[in-house]
């Protein structure tokens, strides 16, 4: 598992965040993530992103605290068992400058032992 995996269950709703930090120039010039859109596939190519993304749910926030609107977040639910799916993000700053970046969602059912 890399630093783009994201692990979750089937019946998990889970939010996953992306920092753009890296690609944003914030200090210098003020900029920040002005929006942001994000597409869900399956292993197969298939967009799976309205039966995987909870409605209403994407987000560009401060969610680590570090400054003002470098991450985007959607909270994803469902999956099936032993899949991979790309979620891929493509933010758009304040300055028009068009950010991308890919995490993969492995769905993956972990049996709790009794």
């Amino acid at each position: 598992m890399n630093t783009r995996d994201f692990p979750k269950q089937p019946s998990e709703i889970e939010r996953i965040g992306v920092s753009f930090k890296p690609g944003i120039r914030m200090a210098a010039t003020g900029e920040y993530v002005a929006t942001a859109t994000y597409v869900i596939t399956d292993p197969d190519d298939v967009d799976v992103t309205s039966a995987m993304k909870v409605a209403a749910s994407e987000l560009i926030s401060d969610e680590d605290g570090d400054s003002v609107n470098e991450t985007a977040s959607i909270r994803v639910q469902g999956g099936d068992d032993a899949k991979d799916y790309r979620l891929s993000i493509k933010a758009t700053t304040s300055l028009g400058n068009v950010l991308e970046q890919d995490r993969f969602i492995l769905v993956r059912e972990k049996l709790v032992a009794v």
